[in-house]
């Protein structure tokens, strides 16, 4: 099965949980559209592909879809550098199993006219939906599960990353009927496993586990 994980904004933690589930279920990663690369303004920008090799070092990591320097939206980044394609045609990896990652929240521009919504319904892809507790995430989550539903768009659970919201997590689950699982937080690559084994647990407990070969 090929799981694309996507999020309800940027920054809420979708890199953590795509190494976290490669290295739960022994996946390929890819990732679709890489906004921020090399060097900028004297900063060195590490890469999500990186960051997922360093988490999961077992996991075989593909070169981007599309790689762009500037760390903007696709959509300002690829004018900025003169670059032209279209986002519904960047090639996914033939590979069965394998973990996609989305750039920013589902509706973030993947190209001049297209959203990450677009390419994960023209992929047909079920999704793995990030999200992290803050003011208005209830809102963004509502949302993002609600797009997601109105294109058909198979969501095989929620997850949050950092810190733990009780009260959020049951207002979600009320209005949407979906499952939200919680990824620890971490500080070392011991604590992400230590982290990473719950989820394997948390995940087992649930119908899709033998899809997923758990």
């Amino acid at each position: 099965m090929q799981i694309c994980v996507c999020g309800i904004g940027t920054g809420v933690g979708k890199t953590t949980i795509s190494a976290a589930l490669c290295c739960v279920l022994g996946y390929d990663y890819f990732k679709i559209v890489q906004a921020g690369s090399g060097t900028h303004c004297g900063e060195i920008l590490i890469e999500d592909r990186d960051i997922v090799k360093n988490l999961s070092p077992n996991t075989k990591v593909y070169e981007n879809g599309v790689t762009l320097k500037t760390p903007k939206s696709p959509h300002i980044a690829m004018k900025l550098e003169s670059k032209c394609y279209n986002g519904l045609d960047i090639a996914i990896p033939k590979q069965d199993n394998l973990i996609i990652e989305t750039a920013g929240g589902i509706f973030t521009p993947i190209d001049a006219k297209n959203c990450m919504l677009d390419f994960i319904e023209f992929n047909k892809l079920p999704v793995v939906l990030v999200l992290d507790y803050y003011l208005g995430s209830i809102n963004h989550t509502l949302l993002s599960i609600f797009a997601l539903k109105s294109r058909g768009i198979r969501i095989l659970f929620c997850i949050s990353s950092g810190t733990r919201d009780m009260e959020s997590e049951a207002f979600i689950k009320q209005h949407s009927k979906i499952d939200i699982l919680h990824f620890d937080k971490y500080t070392t690559q011991s604590e992400f496993m230590v982290s990473t084994k719950l989820l394997k647990q948390k995940l087992l407990e649930f119908d899709f586990c033998n899809s997923l070969k758990l």
